[in-house]
């Protein structure tokens, strides 16, 4: 908890003002979870401070609320691309990323349980950065760091919003946006460098390496002499007779992927078909299905 309230007033999340009149002021609370690793053991606990965005009114201090998340279809074209190609898929990560995003509506929130200014405790804070907890916070995250990212000459994807690609002399680059985690990957690892030590001045950035789990998908990349090699780029060497491919592992994908049969269907849907063999809502693939 003491870490979260630092890195919030690191952020000037807020000011502390007199109680405004005739003004909503909004609660808040402390939550609270235990992060997991893949293997199930635990990474770390974390305390978040969420302000109780169910008492907004539309009209008075909040209006546009709607932001893009990537869909799995765009995941799984990425991973096919990246795999064609060989090129590296960086997964990367946000702290307090809606911290970042900036506030043009007046609201006012009670201070922080357990961590009221000793001097002025009727004191309420006036919020300057989008909450945890506030109807619009997603959005003004989403369009703080697209703004940015059209900065540096990225556009959307006509097919989905949440894919931003730059494509510049001979340079592509790929960034999917899921709230505050992301992929990146690329034709160009100097330039995917620059991008990052850029994103890094801007935003608290974490670089968490090759995609390992993303959004419940679980990537590992092995070795199969047997899957189809991609043209060779230039100047690069010939492997020794070895290919990489992609092995993902998806829990729950019926939940997650919403599978169902319709009346009429005698073959699963394209989600069904892109695992291989299906036990207990486990599912692991050998490869990539054509329908991506």
């Amino acid at each position: 908890m003491n870490e979260e309230f630092t890195a919030l007033q690191n952020q000037a999340t807020w000011t502390l003002v007199p109680a405004p009149l005739n003004k909503p002021v909004l609660g808040c609370k402390w939550t609270y979870k235990t992060k997991l690793l893949p293997s199930g053991k635990v990474d770390r606990y974390k305390a978040r401070l969420v302000a109780l965005g169910y008492n907004q009114k539309f009209g008075i201090n909040y209006t546009e609320t709607f932001s893009p998340v990537a869909k799995m279809p765009t995941i799984r074209l990425l991973l096919t691309l990246a795999l064609n190609r060989r090129c590296q898929i960086l997964q990367l990560d946000v702290s307090n990323a809606f911290l970042h995003g900036d506030l043009p509506d007046d609201i006012y929130m009670r201070q922080p349980p357990g961590f009221q200014h000793p001097h002025h405790p009727d004191f309420v804070c006036k919020l300057r950065k989008s909450l945890y907890g506030l109807k619009q916070a997603p959005r003004q995250w989403f369009q703080k760091l697209t703004g940015f990212l059209q900065a540096q000459g990225f556009g959307f994807s006509r097919s989905d919003p949440s894919l931003l690609i730059l494509n510049k002399d001979n340079i592509q680059i790929y960034i999917l946006i899921y709230v505050d985690d992301f992929l990146v990957t690329g034709n160009n690892e100097p330039a995917i460098t620059r991008l990052l030590t850029q994103l890094r001045s801007q935003f608290a950035l974490k670089q968490l390496g090759d995609i390992s789990l993303f959004l419940g998908i679980q990537v590992i990349r092995i070795v199969n002499p047997h899957y189809p090699q991609a043209p060779l780029r230039p100047n690069e060497q010939k492997p020794t007779g070895l290919s990489s491919r992609i092995q993902l592992c998806i829990e729950d994908l019926p939940v997650r992927c919403n599978i169902s049969l319709s009346r009429g269907r005698t073959s699963p849907s394209p989600q069904m078909r892109f695992a291989s063999t299906c036990n207990n809502h486990k599912i692991k693939t050998s490869k990539l299905s054509q329908d991506s």
